[in-house]
């Protein structure tokens, strides 16, 4: 259960000179499950805030909630796999944001549901096998309406018998029905449908121990509004390396969706307690995917056990987009210090738009004693499109441990934007006390 009270001098991000100051009050729960069985794997984590905003009066239900499960149906072959998630997310790319996240900024509620049953199956170590449907829902409330994506998906790799030499054969087909949002109820709209098909051979072999060169061959079949020719004939070739017991790099180049293709990524042990890491990917992608894909399994944080929420910072704009991803990650834990640094660039190029997003984001924790532990995090955004914004934000917090399960805590932030138009510039400063009680 938590509970706070946020004073802050600009509740609506709005331009200097429409500043409305107001005291923001918010409590609701807060929970996680995990269930880890022989046949069923279940992870839950959300919260949901009752907020209520001073100036106006006004009421609104704040949601940050993440599942996903897994059941073996029949042993070594049927399997189901859940997802759901259901958050306020950004409109576009250079929404209004809070390093509070506590004032009213760009958002509207989004809601994903996907059920996929799939048959797996090890044949021997000869072969590995996956044959799998995917229906998901998106449900927005706001302008950017509704989807339903239905995906069909067979692979077929090599087993382990193969030491040195790696094969694998990918048949995908996805089907979009969107509606855009600004019509009557139900996808009715077919401008923004997309069907794509993907027929891919990727393969690999160990040159030495720790070096293997990779390709991969395809062709796609893309279909929909947009004019742009996206299909056709494609191919990568790369390697993977593994110089030593505390590095993995993987590096691939070749063309594909009209242009350049790259994929690759790293991992880096600088030493047993600090950690880079990084990749780079160049794919096709409509909104439905860029909600979906990216909360995949990723519910709770694997080492702070903590709610995910990086990923809810980006937008849920529709559209058939070619993306250039890009990040880089810095995380260390050195005693009572806990870091991450996080590097992003996200170029979409759509039909009849684009847009590049340049991100950093940072934080520090240290456990001062038993009972007190202090927070300091950070971000800055820049976003080349319509217009041209950078954002800055820094939130400092104060926790005092009262008993085993009741914590109390104060924090003050600032968010500021810079903006080539007046009326998109903004300043915010907050301050706020929490309460939370653990059951």
């Amino acid at each position: 259960m938590q509970s706070s009270v946020t004073v802050t001098d600009n509740v609506d991000l709005a331009p200097e000179g429409s500043e409305e100051a107001a005291i923001v009050t918010s409590a609701g729960p807060t929970a996680q499950l995990t269930v880890d069985g022989n046949r069923l794997d279940l992870l839950f984590a959300g919260s949901l805030q009752l907020q209520h905003f001073s100036n106006d009066n006004a009421v609104r239900l704040d949601q940050n909630l993440r599942g996903s499960a897994t059941a073996e149906l029949w042993e070594d072959w049927l399997y189901l796999d859940l997802e759901g998630s259901s958050s306020r997310q950004l409109t576009e790319p250079d929404s209004r944001v809070s390093a509070s996240d506590s004032s009213r900024g760009d958002r509207e509620s989004v809601t994903v549901l996907e059920a996929s049953p799939y048959l797996a199956h090890n044949f021997g170590n000869w072969a590995e096998g996956e044959l799998r449907y995917r229906r998901t829902q998106t449900f927005s409330g706001g302008d950017s309406g509704d989807s339903v994506q239905d995906e069909q998906i067979f692979r077929l790799e090599s087993g382990t018998r193969f030491t040195r030499t790696r094969l694998g054969l990918l048949l995908e087909r996805i089907d979009e029905e969107s509606d855009d949002g600004d019509g009557p109820t139900g996808l009715q709209d077919d401008n923004d449908d997309v069907e794509r098909s993907t027929a891919e051979l990727a393969g690999q072999y160990a040159v030495w121990r720790r070096f293997s060169v990779t390709g991969t061959a395809g062709y796609d079949k893309v279909e929909s509004s947009d004019d742009r020719d996206l299909g056709g004939p494609f191919y990568m070739l790369g390697f993977d390396t593994r110089p030593g017991p505390r590095s993995e790099f993987a590096l691939g180049v070749g063309e594909r969706y009209g242009g350049l293709w790259v994929e690759g990524d790293f991992s880096y042990d600088i030493t047993e307690r600090l950690t880079l890491t990084g990749e780079i990917d160049r794919i096709l992608e409509t909104g439905t995917d860029r909600l979906s894909d990216r909360r995949r399994g990723r519910v709770v944080d694997p080492v702070t056990g903590e709610l995910v929420t990086e990923d809810l910072n980006e937008d849920d704009q529709d559209g058939l987009a070619v993306t250039w991803r890009g990040t880089i990650g810095l995380d260390g834990v050195y005693g009572r210090n806990t870091f991450n640094l996080d590097l992003l660039y996200v170029d979409r190029q759509f039909e009849d738009s684009s847009d590049t997003t340049y991100g950093l984001r940072g934080g520090w924790t240290r456990q001062l004693s038993r009972r007190w532990s202090t927070r300091l995090s950070g971000f800055a955004t820049r976003v080349d499109g319509e217009p041209q914004t950078t954002t800055v934000g820094a939130q400092l917090s104060l926790d005092y441990l009262v008993y085993t399960n009741t914590i109390i805590a104060v924090g003050v932030s600032r968010t500021e934007r810079f903006a080539d138009q007046p009326g998109d510039e903004y300043t915010e400063n907050t301050a706020t006390v929490i309460g939370r009680i653990r059951f």
